[in-house]
């Protein structure tokens, strides 16, 4: 919603000739939006399949930091270092979950056609 908001602002604002700053905007956000339901499609997915195995996953909520405790940001680079390890992990769980679901499937239709 908010970046429909944005979107429609930034448009009716602009009155330059920067189309192509306007299309590469759109295209980043528009990338950015389906990659962010595809990974949570894929934390979904990974939740319900650990559940499966492993029974019912309790997660708990970190504590918040204490008031004297000293918070460092991290800087951009490091953001974006984190991000593309974040990517790379998500892709690899995706293909672990793929792979295990044509893992079952096999060992299923094994186990049917020897009964």
């Amino acid at each position: 919603m908010n970046n429909e908001i944005f979107i429609t602002q930034y448009f009716e604002n602009t009155q330059d000739d920067h189309r192509i700053e306007k299309i590469l905007l759109l295209q980043r956000l528009i990338r950015s939006f389906y990659v962010r339901r595809q990974f949570e499609h894929v934390r979904k997915e990974f939740l319900k399949t650990l559940s499966d195995i492993e029974g019912e996953l309790s997660i708990k909520p970190e504590p918040p930091p204490q008031q004297n405790t000293l918070v460092i940001r991290p800087t951009k680079d490091d953001l974006l270092k984190k991000r593309e390890e974040i990517a790379i992990e998500l892709l690899w769980i995706e293909q672990a979950i793929q792979s295990r679901k044509d893992y079952l499937r096999l060992k299923s239709r094994y186990t049917t056609s020897m009964s």
